[in-house]
């Protein structure tokens, strides 16, 4: 089966980067989003609820640079913050 929206995560991603340059609370999340290099995983997930939906899992590599000066708190609301504005 082909997917469409995996192929359109890397310019959401740009997308983001741009809307979170507008707003200095979110400064770590468009540098995280600038050095990333991302990875999407197809159809990783299926739900057979109404109709069926496929899950697609995003993965980014980030420089330790980036990542090490985030703690496993931040890290765990930087990615919720991503993946709702996702």
């Amino acid at each position: 089966m082909a997917f469409y929206l995996p192929g359109k995560v890397p310019s959401y991603l740009i997308r983001l980067s741009h809307n979170y340059a507008t707003d200095s609370r979110n400064a770590q999340l468009k540098a995280v989003l600038d050095s990333a290099r991302v990875f999407v995983a197809e159809g990783v997930d299926y739900d057979n609820y109404n109709g069926g939906m496929d899950g697609h899992g995003v993965i980014l590599f980030l420089p330790l640079e980036i990542l090490g000066p985030i703690s496993p708190q931040d890290q765990k609301r930087l990615i919720d913050k991503l993946s709702s504005d996702l």
